[in-house]
């Protein structure tokens, strides 16, 4: 297309950079919320602590797909941190995860796992963003 030069990339990554406040939590798992032109600063947003795990799941998947359309690494940094951290959090015995997570402590608020839409839509975007990595997603540690 002659006619194109870009500019929805260029919002993509603008986007992407008012997001990358929000990865900034001791687990890496991002805020559930972020004010675009505030950033985390917002006092509309309350302090909060948790996230479902498919909000989460989400962003590290946008994140991932990002950084090779931009040339920039720091979006798939921030999802690989993100989901390596999730993928430690993982049930011992089911090897499942839960439904919401604290971000900050990295504690579940709701370990329940099942078949419902919040976690399926997890499940989902879990397969999405190790369809992108290929074989080197999720960690190999």
């Amino acid at each position: 297309m002659a006619w194109y030069s870009g500019q929805l990339l260029e919002l993509a990554k603008d986007l992407g950079y008012r997001l990358l406040p929000a990865f900034n939590t001791t687990t890496g798992i991002p805020h559930p919320r972020i004010n675009l032109k505030y950033g985390l600063k917002s006092d509309n947003l309350g302090f909060a602590r948790e996230t479902c795990t498919s909000c989460a799941w989400i962003m590290i998947l946008e994140f991932a797909a990002l950084s090779p359309l931009t040339g920039d690494p720091v979006f798939e940094l921030k999802a690989r941190k993100a989901m390596d951290y999730l993928w430690r959090q993982r049930h011992r015995q089911s090897d499942l995860v839960g439904n919401v997570i604290n971000i900050h402590t990295g504690d579940w608020i709701r370990r329940e796992s099942g078949v419902g839409a919040e976690i399926s839509f997890a499940r989902c975007y879990f397969t999405r963003t190790t369809h992108i990595y290929g074989t080197h997603f999720p960690p190999m540690n």
